[in-house]
């Protein structure tokens, strides 16, 4: 279809839109879809604020071979166009699962923790007195990170974080951490990433 200037620039929130739009229908991936073994390796980031923020812990994710990034609450859509520019298109190949209650999170998590024996689930806190870049933290492993402002909320702190450690939200310092993690576990980046879908 060709379309007028005018509702081109509507479609788009850019300045100087392109003369092309391609509709896609992204990946839908539940919390069944994470691998349940001894190297789990997952990221919950909760209420996410931030576009650039998300956009480059979607990136962090990929390059370490996290198996999934989770996202919980009210915030950002992972799919927002600001959030797929800041990501290079990395968010396409890679499992994000949004999950909107709070109830469905902590059964998950009480599933994962009977499956998966010595599973930790780690919080951040950048109060806290010990640094966890002093920890070998080793899969399988879930790592929680609060809101950018407010940091992590009450009820995800209940579910008994496995130990809080310090640390800052900004991407730079959260990508860090990823790869001190990575430095400890076993399987090679490559072969955790998800497979992309053939087209056709």
């Amino acid at each position: 279809h060709q379309l007028p200037g005018q509702p081109m620039s509507k479609l788009s929130d850019r300045t100087d839109p392109s003369e092309l739009i391609v509709t896609a229908q992204p990946n839908e991936y539940s919390l069944d879809d994470i691998p349940l073994s001894s190297n789990l390796f997952a990221v919950l980031f909760e209420r996410p604020s931030n576009h650039g923020n998300l956009g480059s812990l979607i990136r962090s994710c990929d390059a370490f071979g996290v198996d999934a990034l989770i996202t919980t609450g009210h915030g950002v859509d992972p799919y927002d166009p600001a959030v797929i520019r800041a990501s290079l298109g990395v968010i396409f190949h890679t499992r994000i699962i949004h999950v909107p209650s709070s109830t469905d999170l902590e059964q998950w998590i009480a599933h994962v923790r009977e499956v998966v024996p010595g599973v930790q689930l780690v919080g951040t806190r950048a109060e806290a007195t010990l640094s966890i870049f002093e920890m070998t933290l080793t899969p399988p492993l879930i790592l929680a990170l609060g809101n950018e402002a407010q940091g992590m909320g009450r009820r995800l702190e209940q579910l008994g974080l496995a130990r809080r450690r310090e640390a800052h939200r900004e991407h730079t310092i959260v990508a860090a951490l990823l790869a001190h993690i990575v430095e400890h576990r076993g399987a090679p980046v490559a072969e955790r990433r998800p497979r992309p879908v053939p087209l056709g």
